[in-house]
């Protein structure tokens, strides 16, 4: 629905102020398309959107691929949106690094 979104970067070197969910070739999530400039190194970055008055994350960079429209290639940057399965792995992976309760 070519919604705004932003990738939150550490470094300011590159404009991303001007991305937008695009159409994608995916059906359905976990994957979604964005305009956002997809280099290398960018994969796990948050994708955030404002609801409202606040940025929400609603998914991860993961990574780019190539589409071809019949006439031309264009690259689509992907996002793995954050669902009930990415926050049950986030959540595993955060108990797995606490350390282990003193007895």
């Amino acid at each position: 629905d070519r919604s705004p979104v932003r990738l939150v970067l550490r470094y300011a070197d590159e404009t991303q102020s001007d991305c937008r969910l695009e159409p994608s070739s995916f059906l359905q999530p976990p994957l979604v398309s964005n305009s956002c400039v997809g280099n290398k190194g960018l994969s796990g970055t948050p994708i955030i959107a404002m609801i409202g008055p606040q940025p929400v994350v609603i998914a991860i960079q993961i990574g780019s691929q190539l589409e071809w429209d019949g006439m031309r290639f264009k690259v689509e940057s992907l996002g793995r949106v954050l669902d009930e399965e990415v926050a049950a792995a986030i959540e595993a992976a955060t108990a797995r690094a606490r350390p282990a309760a003193k007895r």
